[in-house]
């Protein structure tokens, strides 16, 4: 696929002798009749009888392509059918991500997915022959990442590249193929807690005697840490609520109210 081609026809008269003339005034033709795309066919002028027919094909696939002399006869073999073929050399520029793993934000510990189709400078697909295929995520302060992993598809031509984000907060996905960057990358996405977990979330005191003493008539405060599996404290409780108690002597009424400091 886009490369130029040609070939010769010999142009012979009704006994089967060779038309030896140059710039012979014998209309010749040559026509692309179907293809995946449509291919322009250009005829040189007659040099010693000979013509030569050209053309550039792009998009890979099988064409119908006739030749006609004189009075719209078919030449000798035609229609012939042609196939193009691509070199399998993948343009970056043209490789493309897809998905909701690559564009979305997700929970936390939720299995991401996105493909990643590789393609030549025409468009057409290549096989993983000679893609190279690279996939890095880290997050936006430069600290975690994220291994991800690919497998090609044989029967989608495309990659499937999987993930599991565990950390909340802000990535970047750099996808390149053959060491430069595909088509939009690199891509933000985001990772979102996951519902809270009793388990793992925790309670911290805003004093010393909050959780182990205090004097009669003094009101004390202590927080709750709501986070989800994976150690992310949750932005807001959502669905969730709290509820604590205090049993002993005698009960108190405690009261439970949300919290928002992006420095707990």
């Amino acid at each position: 696929a886009g490369v130029a081609s040609a070939f010769s026809l010999q142009l012979y008269d009704a006994f089967g002798n060779t038309v030896a003339a140059s710039g012979t005034t014998t209309p010749v033709t040559a026509s692309f009749t179907a293809g995946p795309a449509p291919v322009t066919a250009a005829v040189s002028p007659a040099v010693k009888g000979n013509v030569t027919v050209s053309y550039t094909a792009t998009i890979t696939g099988t064409y119908a392509l006739d030749v006609t002399v004189g009075d719209g006869t078919d030449a000798a073999s035609f229609p012939s059918s042609v196939l193009v073929v691509t070199d399998n050399v993948p343009d970056p520029s043209k490789c493309v991500a897809a998905g909701a793993g690559i564009n979305a934000a997700h929970v936390a510990g939720a299995h991401a997915v996105f493909t990643v189709t590789p393609r030549d400078a025409y468009g057409n697909l290549v096989s993983q022959a000679k893609t190279a295929l690279a996939v890095t995520i880290s997050s936006g302060g430069g600290g975690a990442t994220v291994d991800a992993s690919s497998t090609y598809n044989s029967q989608t031509g495309s990659f499937d590249v999987a993930y599991d984000a565990t950390v909340a907060g802000d990535y970047t996905i750099a996808v390149t193929v053959n060491s430069a960057p595909i088509l939009h990358s690199p891509f933000d996405m985001t990772v979102v807690p996951a519902r809270a977990d009793p388990t793992a979330s925790h309670v911290r005191a805003t004093s010393s005697s909050a959780l182990s003493s205090t004097v009669t008539g003094r009101t004390e405060s202590f927080l709750v840490l709501v986070e989800d599996a994976f150690g992310n404290v949750l932005a807001s409780l959502g669905n969730n609520s709290i509820a604590a108690h205090i049993t002993g002597p005698r009960s108190y009424a405690v009261s439970c109210a949300e919290v928002h400091d992006p420095s707990i």
